[in-house]
């Protein structure tokens, strides 16, 4: 059998990931919750509360020291760098206000496969699971992982997408939509760890980078790209 891990960074959502982790170990999959700095103390409560999937290997914490500001791409890539070392296959890289079926389990062990990985369809009313990305381990060490050059919110999980299509030429699935929801919450919880807490600002400044890492792969513009199924990775974000 297929052996998937899910990173679930917690940096101040302990009440989401409460609601979370629950659901992925329940669907068969381990997961790697990534404590970084998270005044909630994230880590501890995991292991606490669900001492039999850690004693079993389903669960693992990584903990991340002394940061007053998250940042997503580092955080997913030290997961991942944990789940890789547990000799993990594939990787599935989820927020913690993401709340899984049952059911989605086997749909990953079922479609994951190595040169493809999948995502939810952008533009869905569901659009806050945009940052799920199910990846093979190889593909995932080949891409480098998320660029930490991202600052405050928004945008690595969309370069990260590009980057495994038009960089490493991977092949795409989308998830079904039914699998999993999200949970609502505010700007303020969204942001409360990092320097700029006006999303459109940062997310306006991080697509500049998008784009930049988008000419360096194909000399094209993201919105001049010739590759007709890239709109089911970007939608209407850039």
């Amino acid at each position: 059998m297929l052996t998937i891990c899910v990173v679930i960074p917690c940096m101040g959502r302990l009440g989401h990931l409460q609601r979370s982790l629950p659901r992925v170990l329940d669907a068969g999959l381990s997961c790697v919750v990534v404590d970084y700095s998270c005044p909630q103390h994230s880590g501890a409560w995991a292991e606490q509360h669900h001492a039999k999937a850690l004693k079993s290997g389903q669960l693992a914490v990584r903990r991340i020291h002394r940061r007053a500001i998250f940042s997503k791409s580092t955080a997913h890539n030290l997961g991942a760098e944990l789940a890789l070392s547990l000799k993990a296959e594939h990787v599935c890289f989820m927020d913690a206000d993401t709340l899984v079926e049952q059911r989605f389990g086997k749909w990953c062990l079922e479609h994951a496969a190595g040169g493809r990985f999948h995502v939810f369809e952008p533009n869905i009313p569901k659009r806050d699971l945009f940052g799920t990305l199910l990846v093979s381990a190889e593909d995932y060490a080949r891409s480098g992982g998320y660029d930490e050059g991202f600052r405050d919110w928004g945008m690595e999980d969309l370069d990260m997408r590009l980057k495994l299509r038009l960089k490493l030429k991977l092949d795409f699935g989308l998830i079904p939509v039914h699998l999993a929801r999200p949970l609502k919450h505010s700007n303020a919880l969204r942001t409360q760890f990092y320097t700029e807490r006006d999303t459109e600002h940062s997310n306006r400044r991080n697509l500049s980078r998008v784009r930049e890492h988008v000419r360096q792969w194909t000399g094209y513009d993201l919105r001049d790209l010739r590759d007709v199924s890239i709109h089911s990775l970007i939608g209407r974000l850039a």
